[in-house]
């Protein structure tokens, strides 16, 4: 009897601590020590808010402004936004655009004023960015372009950005995932080194936190198991894909015991195949689906404004947005029903989200707006499998043979019986 599943949206098992013995532990503190940025010098803390929120204290730190803000895109995870008050920075929206996660450039250009201390982008999903484009625009004197990877890591480490100041996370389901943590990577020869406040020091371990550590990393890599996760969620009584504001309290340090299972952390990344991604792909394509496959377009975007970003950065989601949000909830509860996966993300811009609206500065954003009511994501982890690949591509067949109201077919797929690789 086959045990029913549902596979989580994203996310990977983290390295398990203490199963090693001492010396191979010690060969891992040795290899995270060595490990590097070229061309970056690498400030550690405890989450990826926490890198942020150094990032935009530097901002700030450098300026003259007694009001600092940062401008940063309408649709983003409100855990930005958290990273900005902790700061003491004030978040101003801006919209993105049509059809894509970036930060739309003219409206990016009406919402600086001389307060303006910083420009954030987001890496989305791992997807390409515009930040030549951005960079252009604020020249070399302007505000600092941070760009945060909140969904993307460089597999051979070389991380391609014209930003001042990357952020990376490795928080819970994140491409290398630890549960916690997060570096700010700074470029080397940069001017602003003082202004960043100081790195908080790595509290003392004891037998009791190495102990804890360890049962939250069983209890999590146990949680996201499909059949023990169709479990939870169906227990649960909050939305599958809720999202929740955090406020971030302090600079937390990078505890020493992450840097010895970082290494592992990575390795596992890479030996992820893109077979899925690729799948994917093939499974999205035709010339009159009901969707846009946000990959394929960014990629084309990216290619035409020459960005440094490639597919170098593997996905954390396969995104498409569909032609509404009720077609895009329709389509997400089926996907759901058959234990696939699917997400929407944040569904509302940062402005429409209570715990958040109160801290923004936000206008008109229609494109982020319209982003953030079509988005619908696929899962692209280790255990999305052959067999949920053709269900996949089975669900996405009935959805878009649906009749339209006037009783003829609404839209014709090319790609039936489309290959899912091996």
């Amino acid at each position: 009897m086959m045990i029913p599943r549902q596979l989580r949206p994203a996310g990977e098992r983290v390295p398990l601590p203490g199963i090693s013995p001492r010396s191979s532990g010690d060969k891992a503190a040795s290899a995270a020590a060595n490990l590097q940025f070229p061309g970056y010098l690498a400030h550690w803390y405890g989450s990826g808010t926490a890198a942020l929120a150094a990032a935009l204290k530097l901002a700030a730190n450098r300026a003259t402004t007694t009001r600092p803000e940062v401008v940063m895109p309408a649709y983003a995870c409100p855990d930005v936004v958290s990273a900005a008050v902790f700061a003491g920075v004030q978040p101003v929206l801006a919209d993105t655009l049509p059809e894509l996660p970036w930060l739309d450039p003219v409206s990016v250009e009406r919402s600086i004023t001389r307060h303006t201390v910083a420009l954030l982008s987001i890496r989305f999903l791992g997807l390409p960015s515009n930040d030549q484009a951005l960079r252009r625009m604020l020249g070399s004197d302007g505000p600092l372009l941070i760009e945060d990877h909140a969904h993307a890591f460089p597999l051979d480490m070389q991380v391609r950005s014209s930003a001042d100041l990357v952020v990376i996370s490795f928080g819970r389901g994140k491409p290398v995932s630890l549960r916690r943590g997060g570096v700010l990577l700074q470029t080397l020869g940069s001017t602003a080194a003082n202004a960043l406040p100081p790195q908080p020091a790595d509290r003392r371990e004891t037998g009791v936190r190495r102990l804890t550590h360890q049962a939250n990393c069983l209890l999590y890599n146990l949680s996201i198991q499909p059949a023990v996760y169709r479990f939870l969620t169906g227990v649960a009584r909050v939305p599958v894909d809720a999202i929740s504001y955090r406020e971030l309290t302090e600079l937390e340090p990078f505890p020493h015991r992450l840097h010895r299972l970082l290494p592992q952390a990575i390795d596992r990344h890479r030996s992820t195949g893109r077979w899925r991604e690729d799948t994917i792909e093939s499974i999205l394509r035709g010339p009159d689906v009901p969707w846009v496959d946000v990959a394929t377009h960014s990629r084309r975007m990216a290619a035409a404004d020459c960005s440094t970003a490639t597919r170098t950065d593997r996905l954390w989601r396969y995104p498409l947005l569909l032609r509404s949000e009720t077609e895009r909830d329709r389509l997400f509860a089926g996907l759901w029903q058959q234990g696939l996966g699917p997400s929407r993300m944040y569904r509302r811009l940062l402005s429409e989200i209570p715990a958040t609206a109160t801290y923004v500065r936000s206008g008109a954003h229609p494109a982020a707006g319209d982003f953030a009511r079509r988005l619908l994501t696929l899962p692209l982890h280790s255990d999305v499998r052959k067999r949920d690949l053709l269900a996949m591509r089975n669900c996405l067949d009935q959805f878009s043979e649906v009749f339209d109201q006037t009783g003829r077919t609404a839209l014709h797929r090319s790609h039936k019986g489309a290959r899912v690789a091996d």
